[in-house]
């Protein structure tokens, strides 16, 4: 039922990858051809035929055998492995071939230029052949000024510093040194937060000779980036041309209405003899003489490579430029992480979180939107293994390793908030949910709009939610993708399908094993909360379910994803989804993801459970008076940060277009609990009928239903007083009974029906008799 897990993809992609290798062997070995030395700080070794001194690379061909390296491929970036093509040329057996890695792009000439250089202690060099197999590959360490880095002896391990460079010659004379990069504290004399006023920010070091070089686009600073010689000036950005704010996200992309607010991004390194003597430190620093004012969100800040987001080869932001591969924004997986900073900042400006994280794009459909949702990866490559801090004041976790910056333009309603309401209204339910924190985001100092930073639904989540081991559990999904396979394995789940397809739930006896194995409490208030937002991008998508693995462990379902909620207030989905008519060809394209909840409502016990918690949260969870009042307080939350997310995104399309679209979800609040009752009395004959209503004083129940049952009625005032009390046996020859208030003033009562044991209160109008 369940694909293989990507874990297992991986295993066995390794094991193919491993008999390639082996039937390559032969020929790679006959034509070995290595990285042999490198030099990333040239200051005098050697000049190129301008009488430059760029970094360079030298190749080796170790083989006995002619080389032609006609298309083979040098890069500094895995993922772009067509970045420079050789031209053709042919590497002779002990030959050494030198190449200039100095952006100028040549081909023709007294040497070889690559499109790109190379960053003291940041590059990774590769080189791949004509078939796109890596040959061989330099992983960056820092050499400094006057070193090099290679084999010695020539395309033999390991690698080492080397004292005297030889381009172009043989390593095997050469000096090797032992190198330890020297270390010193860079210290900012002002950290990032709110400026009302520009102020001079003075960068410093503890040793003497120790340079600073720094950036101010969200790069990451190295040797090639500015020298810091005096206090940078920080002030306000306004006048400054948008930057990234133009970059063209998706062919529907609209730019900006205008300039956007933008902050001052500094990051900067400390250098001793080209060699890195600490970690990158970034600030961010958000200028503006209203700024502690300006927003009512806490602020995210960003920085990263512009490349990284979006460049053409490599951006995960953008369509890109990769044959074959589709947008870039839809690829995923570990190859399209990329290298973030982030800096979280509390609605007082006051920096809470600085760390270097990893980031991928998030999400399915909506990737193709203009603003992405962005998911954010906490690792120890990138610094730190968690993110140590209570994102959700409401939530007791202090420690995360995922978090989702989940953008607005995934609501198909555009009321920016809707999938966070439906998160907040649905609390009281027994759901496994995401905390959610809106916020603002920017991306290289410049303003990218809200988002709502939410938890990920991860083997993480559910270790610090119920104390399970992270790496003993099971969880699915189904998505238009078809199923999947997250963690662990869909065993237990298809015994449990396959049990089913074999015993009639119908019968008490089988329906009991079967809530051993399932929460029964959670699978309802799951379907429930799904089928009264009338969802249409579920159940055939967007389900997903877990469970521990161990003897007693229960699957459970976990509730995201409402973007496609509350549009259709008629949307007629509890027939749809609980039909048993094999020739609906409706049924048929639901057949699988609603399984379980049409073999469960056969049953008795579990179909009474089902109603009664329906007409429950019906009454309470969706009552409208509650939803239009959540609606409300989003509403007044949001309101002052609206127009600038509109000005940037163009969506909505102006703010009188968002305050109609909130209107429209009210309406849905006040419309959906009476299609939904509509829809519980046809299919179930549920006893609820209240009439006449408005009533002077004489009103009828109307039981809908043929069995002998015990009702009980009581009025109340609504004040809570009770006032009258009626208990009453149904039969077929009476399905309902009369009622009469009297010598009550007129006003709202609220009649509470006990109907067997389902409970409705109905609310009653009495106008003066």
């Amino acid at each position: 039922m369940f694909l293989l897990s990507s874990k297992r993809l991986r295993i066995c992609a390794i094991y193919i990858c491993v008999l390639v290798g082996l039937l390559l062997a032969t020929e790679g070995n006959a034509q070995r051809v290595v990285i042999n030395e490198l030099m990333t700080s040239n200051a005098q070794t050697i000049q190129d035929e301008d009488g430059d001194t760029p970094d360079w690379i030298e190749l080796y061909n170790a083989s006995t055998t002619p080389v032609d390296l006609t298309n083979w491929v040098i890069t500094d970036d895995s993922l772009e492995i067509d970045k420079w093509l050789f031209p053709a040329i042919v590497m002779q057996p002990g030959a050494y071939l030198l190449i200039f890695a100095s952006d100028k792009d040549r081909k023709e000439g007294k040497y070889l230029h690559t499109s790109f250089r190379l960053g003291a202690g940041r590059e990774s060099v590769f080189l791949y052949n004509q078939l796109g197999q890596r040959v061989d590959d330099y992983i960056s360490t820092c050499i400094p000024s006057g070193f090099s880095y290679g084999h010695t002896p020539d395309g033999t391990n390991p690698k080492t510093h080397l004292l005297t460079p030889t381009p172009g010659r043989s390593n095997n004379e050469s000096l090797t040194a032992t190198i330890k990069p020297g270390k010193d504290t860079l210290v900012f004399s002002q950290s990032g937060g709110f400026f009302t006023q520009a102020f001079s920010l003075q960068l410093s070091t503890g040793l003497p000779g120790t340079r600073i070089y720094y950036t101010l686009d969200g790069s990451v600073p190295d040797e090639n980036a500015q020298l810091y010689t005096s206090p940078i000036q920080v002030k306000s950005r306004k006048g400054d041309k948008n930057d990234v704010s133009e970059e063209e996200t998706v062919a529907t992309w609209q730019p900006p209405q205008g300039e956007v607010f933008k902050a001052t991004v500094i990051r900067a390194v400390a250098y001793i003899d080209a060699c890195p003597a600490g970690p990158v430190i970034t600030h961010t620093y958000f200028v503006d003489e209203k700024m502690p004012q300006r927003y009512t969100f806490p602020i995210l800040s960003i920085a990263t490579d512009r490349s990284d987001f979006f460049g053409k080869k490599k951006g995960i932001y953008v369509s890109g430029e990769n044959d074959g591969l589709g947008e870039n924004f839809f690829a995923s997986g570990k190859e399209w992480e990329r290298s973030i900073h982030v800096e979280f900042f509390n609605e007082n400006g006051a920096r809470a979180i600085a760390q270097g994280m990893g980031a991928r794009i998030h999400g399915r459909g909506s990737r193709k939107n203009p603003q992405k949702s962005v998911r954010i990866y906490a690792r120890e490559e990138y610094g730190a293994e968690w993110l140590n801090f209570q994102m959700f004041p409401d939530l007791a976790i202090e420690k995360f390793k995922t978090l989702i910056l989940r953008t607005p333009d995934a609501d198909f309603s555009q009321t920016i908030f809707k999938d966070e309401l439906i998160q907040t209204l649905i609390r009281p339910m027994n759901l496994d949910l995401q905390a959610t924190r809106p916020s603002v985001v920017f991306i290289n100092g410049e303003y990218w709009g809200i988002h709502n930073i939410r938890e990920r639904f991860d083997k993480h989540y559910f270790a610090q939610h119920y104390g399970v081991d992270s790496e003993s559990i099971d969880f699915l999904g189904l998505s238009l993708d078809g199923n999947e396979i997250i963690e662990g394995d869909g065993q237990h789940y298809a015994n449990m399908i396959q049990y089913i397809r074999n015993h009639d739930l119908a019968e008490d006896v089988y329906y009991q094993y079967i809530s051993t194995q399932l929460d029964i409490a959670n699978f309802i208030d799951y379907h429930i909360a799904h089928l009264f937002f009338a969802n249409w991008d579920w159940p055939n998508n967007n389900m997903r379910f877990w469970r521990p693995r161990t003897p007693a462990g229960k699957w459970r379902w976990v509730f995201f994803d409402c973007d496609a909620c509350m549009i259709q207030d008629s949307y007629k989905f509890l027939y749809l989804y609980s039909s048993r008519e094999e020739n609906d060809l409706k049924y048929k394209s639901y057949e699988e993801s609603t399984f379980l909840l049409r073999n469960l409502l056969q049953n008795r016990q579990f179909r009474t459970l089902f109603l009664q918690k329906f007409m429950y949260h019906l009454n309470t969870t969706f009552e409208p008076g509650r939803i239009i009042k959540e609606i409300q307080s989003f509403t007044q939350t949001y309101a002052p940060e609206v127009l600038e997310h509109i000005y940037r995104w163009n969506s909505p399309d102006t703010y009188t277009t968002w305050v109609q679209n909130l209107e429209e979800i009210k309406l849905f609040a006040l419309r959906r609990p009476i299609e939904m009752l509509n829809q519980l009395q046809t299919l179930y004959q549920l006893p609820v009928l209240l009439y006449p209503n408005p009533s002077n004083g004489e009103f009828q129940v109307d039981l809908g239903d043929d069995e002998h049952i015990p009702l009980n009625i009581q009025v109340y005032t609504t004040q809570g007083q009770l006032i009258q009390t009626y208990t009453y046996v149904s039969s077929k020859e009476a399905k309902g009974v009369s009622m009469k208030l009297t010598h009550q003033p007129a006003g709202l009562y609220i009649v509470r029906i006990q109907y067997g044991s389902l409970v409705f209160n109905k609310k009653l109008v009495l106008y003066k008799q």
